[in-house]
């Protein structure tokens, strides 16, 4: 087959060719480009309304925990001024502290007393107890004065359960300890 068209009139035809191309090129990107506008749209509104969603959850979760701390708070502020104010009974407090004091012996110092209020029922006598764990750390100058401490203490009608642990025994002078030992405070009836 033979060609008879002009180099100028190839040319135009080239340009025309190159032309219609990138047409059908920029055509075609342009309606991935819309489509995929078009199908991003509920995505992002999704996410806009996802994004409020957890916006409100977190401001309500952080407004209950700060009502939540803020009743804790309270409580153990009018738990603590019932206290000094004597409206609550806690007079027992000052004698359980006073017979630990008394119970000690020369020889044995304190550095800490602990004070957690535990209640429990008993299943026996179908009373609640509200007793107090009492941690008392401290310095003992020799074994047989905190030996002789953690008998005094067993003796006393204020508590039960006294703990020595046995690795407070383990050195014969200047000891380091920790015991602990439950105070009765109250009894009420279940009935």
């Amino acid at each position: 087959m033979s060609n008879n068209l002009t180099e100028e009139y190839k040319k135009g035809i080239h340009k025309e060719y190159l032309l219609r191309y990138f047409v059908v090129l920029a055509m075609f990107l342009l309606i991935v480009g819309v489509v995929a506008v078009l199908l991003l749209i509920p995505v992002f509104v999704s996410g806009r309304v996802a994004k409020v969603s957890v916006e409100e959850q977190l401001e309500q979760f952080q407004s209950e925990a700060i009502d939540d701390a803020n009743e804790t708070e309270l409580s153990r502020t009018t738990e603590i001024l019932d206290i000094f104010s004597g409206e609550r009974e806690i007079g027992s407090l000052e004698n359980i502290l006073e017979a630990i004091i008394e119970a000690r012996p020369s020889g044995v110092t304190l550095t800490s007393l602990t004070f957690k209020e535990v209640v429990r029922a008993d299943q026996d006598t179908d009373e609640v107890r509200q007793l107090y764990t009492v941690t008392v750390s401290g310095m003992a100058r020799t074994r047989n004065a905190l030996i002789g401490f953690e008998e005094s203490l067993d003796s006393k009608k204020h508590f039960s359960n006294v703990q020595l642990p046995v690795s407070n025994l383990a050195r014969d002078r200047d000891i380091p300890y920790s015991l602990s030992v439950d105070a009765l405070t109250q009894t009420e009836s279940l009935y």
